[in-house]
């Protein structure tokens, strides 16, 4: 019989005997970060949900998911751990003193992680990764690992670029980078985009962490000055993205240098349809997919089974200004 199942003869039983469950949780510390409000009032699963950060990605993801609990008489407590593992591991810490049903997570740092997924896990709470997860310990521990192709999400990317440097640029063409290469997620992109352009005579000028927009359209700025000549800056993710369009869409190199990205949002939308012709194309992720996936693990995993394949890729998806969504 599935925990949430047990969850709910508890809630009954609690309730003939006239203890208010509501009262029991005030209690309880609230998780780090933003945290929606939760009990386990509700018959279906109560659903642990980590999202990395307030992007609208991670925004995709907790709508979708909590969709899909409501569907089924669930709820999910959330709390954005604002890109902080210290926030992640007192997010874990949290759920399982709240006995939820399972945890779903982005693990930040691969491996340095693992203790505290770990710990939950231990407490007899299953976890599913999306997004990203907690290294070569991964398969032993959590019960799936769902996630964008990340190599694919920059390959895509990237071959819409060569198609431009071949057509446009005469097959050369200098390019930098914004990564985000503390997660392993992200060197998967920047390698995909990489080998895309194989072949071609490519100089890389700069190769530099850029993954909040705010941070990234100073680090956009510093490359245009240093490198006035640059074809293209390649951008990791959406903050990446924004911020190379924006610094860009500041400096005089409107029409000379242009952006391809990845991951989409309504700004990203917005910067392909522009008519300044700065962002070409971006590859995004297919959120409502992943989200689906993550969560048909997750009441897999509560009912002791492990996804098989454990680690499952969605692919991504092109957009470009003829076709922005």
């Amino acid at each position: 019989m599935p925990r949430f199942r047990r969850r709910a003869q508890r809630s009954t039983l609690m309730s003939i005997l006239g203890i208010v469950s509501v009262v029991a949780f005030a209690g309880c510390a609230s998780a780090p970060g933003t945290t929606s409000p939760g009990g386990d009032s509700k018959e279906g699963p109560v659903i642990g949900l980590v999202v990395q950060n307030a992007q609208f990605f991670f925004q995709g993801i907790q709508d979708e998911i909590e969709t899909l609990a409501s569907a089924s008489g669930g709820q999910v407590i959330v709390t954005n751990i604002n890109d902080d593992s210290a926030q992640l591991a007192q997010a874990m810490q949290t759920y399982a003193q709240r006995d939820v049903d399972v945890v779903l997570v982005p693990a930040l740092s691969g491996d340095s992680d693992t203790t505290a997924v770990k710990s939950t896990v231990d407490a007899g709470i299953p976890v599913v990764c999306y997004n990203q997860c907690i290294g070569d310990a991964s398969e032993d521990i959590v019960s799936a690992f769902i996630r964008s192709d990340g190599r694919s999400l920059g390959a895509t990317t990237g071959e819409a670029a060569a198609e431009y440097v071949e057509s446009k640029l005469g097959g050369t063409a200098s390019i930098a980078l914004l990564n985000c290469d503390i997660y392993v997620e992200c060197q998967l992109r920047k390698a995909g985009f990489k080998e895309a352009l194989e072949g071609l005579e490519i100089t890389y000028v700069a190769d530099q962490e850029g993954f909040l927009a705010d941070k990234a359209v100073g680090v956009a700025q510093d490359i245009l000055t240093a490198h006035p000549d640059v074809d293209i800056i390649w951008a990791v993710n959406e903050g990446g993205t924004v911020g190379a369009r924006s610094a860009i869409a500041a400096s005089d190199n409107v029409g000379k240098t242009v952006v391809f990205g990845t991951d989409i949002s309504p700004q990203i939308t917005e910067f392909l349809t522009a008519d300044d012709g700065i962002l070409l194309a971006t590859t995004g992720q297919d959120t409502k997919a992943i989200a689906k996936a993550a969560y048909d693990a997750g009441l897999a995993a509560i009912g002791g089974e492990k996804s098989d394949p454990f680690d499952v890729l969605v692919p991504g998806v092109l957009f470009t200004p003829d076709r922005p969504e």
